[in-house]
């Protein structure tokens, strides 16, 4: 039997032994009985359930996925409010907004076509342009992306949104830096096809996510601050991680366990102030960053040999 499959075997049986802990999620949130219905999206739609109170307008920024090309596809926004609106040819990037006249939910659909497929941004207009006091539920089809370059407009797609509480991804899951970041009522993500790495400061304070509303079975790799500050998480598996940056999970205060047997990278102060942790498995060749395992005053003894 060749290692890859040795180790593959490993971490099924291995995932047998640990519940229902980690990797896939088990944990099934839905939404409150008076919010609009949010149905499934074909291949080139998007749907956006907004609660417009006192905010009234909301934007949205979508772009070619060829950056060479100097204009977009066409993109229809039906607004939910009985306006709809046709764009097409924009230079650079499509920024639409709409102002509605009345408070209250409303079912935004938004579609596209080849050169108009990824999502870099959405916003509320309200002069507090670094907070989305609106959106509530996102659920992208299978052909629209996240804007992942670095540098671009999609770092941070849905940061800041303060009421957002699902997301369901239905196409490549390549997520863009910052993309949740302060999204502090997200309580379920929902991936057809799991990421395989969770960049900087992706999750960062999402603080409501659970480890059993994210499928995390095929993570190889967590970048600085990805999961800071999700005091949600109590039990972490990652079967198939090799690494985990700076702060990758610094202060998640409830973690108490956590398993990476394959894992052998943990960079600085990656669970300090992780004070519930009391049960860490990683490779036993594992290096570990300065003060990794900081103030984890129930973790002993501790595998860098640290007191503190």
């Amino acid at each position: 039997m060749d290692t890859k499959s040795f180790v593959m075997g490993y971490a099924v049986g291995y995932n047998d032994g640990l519940d229902d802990s980690g990797g896939q999620p088990s944990e099934d949130w839905t939404p409150p009985a008076d919010w609009l219905n949010v149905p499934e999206p074909g291949a080139w739609e998007a749907y956006f359930l907004v609660d417009m109170y006192l905010l009234l307008e909301f934007g949205l920024y979508f772009l070619n996925p060829d950056k060479k090309q100097p204009t977009t596809g066409k993109l229809t926004v039906d607004w939910g409010d009985g306006k709809i609106e046709s764009f097409e040819g924009v230079k650079e990037y499509t920024s639409v907004s709409h102002t509605y006249e009345a408070e209250g939910q409303y079912l935004i659909k938004a579609t596209v076509d080849e050169q108009s497929c990824i999502l870099a941004k959405t916003s509320d207009y309200s002069g507090r342009p670094a907070i989305v006091d609106s959106l509530l539920i996102v659920k992208l089809g299978e052909n629209i992306c996240l804007d992942y370059d670095e540098g671009t407009h999609g770092i941070g797609v849905f940061r800041d949104s303060k009421k957002l509480c699902m997301v369901k991804i239905n196409g490549n899951s390549k997520l863009p830096q910052s993309c949740f970041a302060y999204c502090t009522a997200l309580k379920k993500i929902d991936f057809k096809n799991p990421p395989t790495i969770i960049p900087r400061s992706c999750f960062s304070n999402a603080y409501c996510l659970k480890e059993n509303s994210i499928d995390l079975s095929k993570v190889t790799e967590i970048e600085d601050s990805a999961f800071s500050y999700c005091y949600s998480f109590n039990k972490i598996n990652l079967l198939l991680c090799t690494s985990i940056g700076e702060n990758g999970f610094l202060s998640c205060y409830t973690l108490q366990s956590f398993y990476a047997p394959f894992c052998t990278g943990l960079g600085r102060e990656c669970f300090a102030y992780c004070n519930s942790l009391s049960e860490l498995d990683v490779d036993e060749n594992c290096t570990f960053g300065d003060r990794c395992f900081y103030d984890c005053y129930n973790l002993y003894p501790r595998p860098d040999g640290s007191v503190n």
